[in-house]
């Protein structure tokens, strides 16, 4: 199995800077709830995964902001949402944006990443996200960092 879970790791096809963040992730992401989903630009997506912090807002006052302890932007992939409603990277904004709400406050119960850069993420029993290669050039552009507080 070349892919990466909570349960099961398979080192043998990445460096070892790469397996260790890959072992960071898998034990850190599951069981955080989905904070926040957006659609950013055209098919993008901001997941962010987490507590929601508090920061000034613009006008001082304090209010929640969607900032996670983990945050993946998803930039150029052919992405996949199921659940009870669907979308894809190709969907229209309007149904992106209802697949993407379904998903927010479940906790992550499994985050997979393999060697090639496939994402799978599976959200309580009913919700899960693929993040796969971009057509014939199997090419795919996506951030996954940790947040860090200015506060």
């Amino acid at each position: 199995m070349n892919s990466l879970s909570r349960a099961s790791f398979d080192a043998t096809r990445c460096p070892e800077a790469v397996r260790a963040l890959l072992y960071i992730v898998a034990n850190e992401i599951p069981a955080l709830p989905l904070v926040y989903a957006a659609r950013t630009h055209g098919s993008m997506l901001m997941l962010k995964f987490g507590k929601l912090s508090e920061a000034p807002s613009r006008a001082g006052r304090k209010v929640p902001r969607p900032s996670g302890d983990w945050e993946l932007l998803i930039k150029l992939a052919d992405w996949n949402l199921s659940g009870c409603k669907s979308a894809s990277n190709a969907s229209d904004a309007q149904q992106i944006d209802e697949a993407i709400a379904e998903g927010v406050g479940l906790q992550v119960s499994e985050f997979t990443i393999t060697p090639d850069g496939i994402i799978s993420i599976q959200l309580g029993s009913s919700v899960k996200y693929e993040v796969l290669p971009l057509g014939p050039s199997g090419y795919s552009l996506w951030s996954l960092y940790r947040s860090a507080s200015w506060a």
